[in-house]
């Protein structure tokens, strides 16, 4: 598992985001926190967010911007999770 200080300095693999998106469609408190905390700094990619939720894959992110990945990230980062489930 990494830290918060560690996902700082290291680039995300798929299977990160895959491990993200998973702990997001499995938890609808944080998942409902998250959708808003993204919609109001990113309002430009909501849709694009919506869509990698409901599909649940991180190969969703290839169909848009690498923007949205980096503000996916950048989202799960600010909402203080201490902990990333990795393999």
């Amino acid at each position: 598992m990494k830290s918060l200080k560690e996902m700082k300095t290291v680039l995300f693999s798929d299977d990160d985001l895959q491990d993200i998106l998973s702990f997001i469609n499995n938890n609808e408190d944080y998942k409902k926190s998250f959708i808003k905390e993204f919609k109001k700094e990113y309002p430009n990619d909501f849709n694009a967010l919506l869509s990698v939720l409901e599909e649940g894959w991180y190969e969703e992110f290839y169909r848009f911007d690498s923007s949205v990945a980096e503000e996916f990230v950048r989202i799960y980062q600010k909402l203080n999770v201490e902990i990333i489930p990795s393999k």
